[in-house]
């Protein structure tokens, strides 16, 4: 199972990042969190699964959809060539 981390797990680290990737829907997109030194910042919208309404399995099925959604847009992103070559080389 995955966990969501928290913004000050990297801070204290010292990590930086070339791009920062938020995944705030459209009417929380304003308390996103900013990561300080993020020279790339994307902000993609997607609906809050923890806002879902309906049966379990309905529940499941929608953050299934977003979690997919969200993959397709990490594939495209790496598919262009100046960032895909950055994120696969770590430069």
């Amino acid at each position: 199972r995955k966990k969501a981390k928290w913004l000050y797990d990297f801070i204290k680290t010292g990590e930086s990042f070339d791009y920062v990737i938020t995944v705030c829907d459209k009417e929380n997109a304003k308390r996103c969190p900013i990561f300080p030194d993020a020279p790339t910042r994307l902000d993609w919208s997607f609906p809050d699964p923890s806002m879902f309404h309906g049966s379990h399995g309905e529940q499941i099925a929608s953050a299934r959809q977003v979690r997919d959604d969200i993959r397709k847009m990490i594939d495209q992103l790496c598919a262009e060539p100046d960032v895909g070559w950055q994120l696969r080389t770590g430069t």
